[in-house]
């Protein structure tokens, strides 16, 4: 072995405050100046294979910084306008409901008219990194 540095494939775990924390310590590990570790590789799932793409990309490209990748892409994704807000208040209501043990219908988010807009958008978002 001698002085070979260890490999490591990073898996990051996507859904909701998961991705959130994926995205932060991917910025951690990807600031380390000298690590002990050869990154070869990322996965993930969900929000999670976002990170683990934006990663991957810039760790391979001397010309893009994964931690700003990360970040500016989560920054554009996070929920600013009136819209996005009031609609993250009403699905944390309607899960809060649910929990309190409400019936409440059911449905899916693939169902709504705003799904293919919502696809459309987050494809837009990956391609301008």
């Amino acid at each position: 072995m001698g002085d070979r540095k260890p490999q490591v494939a990073i898996a990051c775990q996507g859904g909701g405050s998961h991705t959130a924390f994926t995205a932060g310590v991917l910025q951690r590990l990807l600031s380390e100046p000298d690590p002990e570790y050869e990154i070869v590789g990322f996965s993930g799932t969900s929000g999670g294979a976002i990170c683990a793409a934006l990663a991957w990309y810039g760790h391979v490209h001397d010309d893009h910084d994964p931690r700003t990748l990360l970040r500016d892409f989560w920054a554009d994704m996070a929920a600013t306008s009136p819209l996005d807000r009031s609609v993250n208040t009403s699905m944390q209501t309607m899960t809060r409901l649910r929990m309190a043990g409400m019936s409440l219908p059911e449905s899916s988010p693939y169902w709504t008219p705003a799904a293919r807009w919502g696809q459309r958008e987050l494809g837009k978002r990956v391609e301008e990194r």
